[in-house]
This record gives structure tokens, C-alpha cells and sequence, in this order.
């Protein structure tokens, strides 16, 4: 690390990280209106929410990032399909959260792309 940039930074309440995962997952999972998209619905269930330390890309820069306090929630997905097939996803078993949130200010984190 070379820098601190926020000494002491403050997390948002967990009540209001609870008010944006109500608001923003839905949109995330709610299937896309497009005929080729094979998934006709999917179920959440939320089993899991753990607070921890990520590094985040800084923007415009891959070689560089911020280590940044994050809520991670895990839980099961259930899929079902136009055909009528059912997948189940658990986010722990796969290692991946299905939803994340920068604990300071809220904002959604994709960690596959690192910010």
C-alpha cells in the first residue's frame, strides 16, 4: 500500500445497504424482455451477508486499485427456464457472491471486471 486516501472512512448503516440491495438486485436478476434470453424467471434467496476488505480497479488504470470495504451477500438462485428446466445456484459453493456493494457509499461492485 502506498497511500491512505480516507483516514477513518465511515460505513453506511446496514439499514441502508439493506434499503439498496432491496432496490438495486432486482434489477440485476429480473430476466431481460428478449426472446432469446432461455431464463423465464428466477427466485433469490439470500443466505449470507459478509462485510470485507476488496481491491478495486482505480478508473482508467488495471495496475493500480483501492482497497475498499465491501457487503458481499450469498445465497441460492433458483432458474427456471422457457423449457421448463430448473437450475439451482448456491453462491457459496461457487465462491462468487451474487451481489455487491461498496460498504462506504453504496455503489454496485462487479468483481469480475474489478470496480
Amino acid at each position: 500500500m502506498e497511500e491512505t486516501l480516507v483516514e477513518e472512512a465511515q460505513l453506511l448503516p446496514f439499514s441502508e445497504i439493506s434499503g439498496l440491495l432491496e432496490t438495486l438486485m432486482p434489477a440485476a436478476y429480473t430476466p431481460a424482455v428478449d426472446p432469446a434470453n432461455p431464463v423465464e424467471s428466477a427466485d433469490i434467496e439470500l443466505t449470507d451477508a459478509v462485510l470485507g476488505l476488496q481491491r478495486i480497479a482505480e478508473q482508467d488504470s488495471i495496475s493500480s486499485g483501492l482497497l475498499t470495504p465491501l457487503w458481499c451477500f450469498y445465497g441460492v438462485v433458483t432458474s427456471t427456464y422457457r423449457d421448463g428446466t430448473v437450475e439451482t445456484r448456491d453462491a457459496r459453493l461457487d465462491g462468487a457472491p451474487l451481489f455487491v456493494l461498496n460498504a462506504v457509499d453504496g455503489t454496485v461492485i462487479d468483481l469480475e471486471r474489478g470496480y
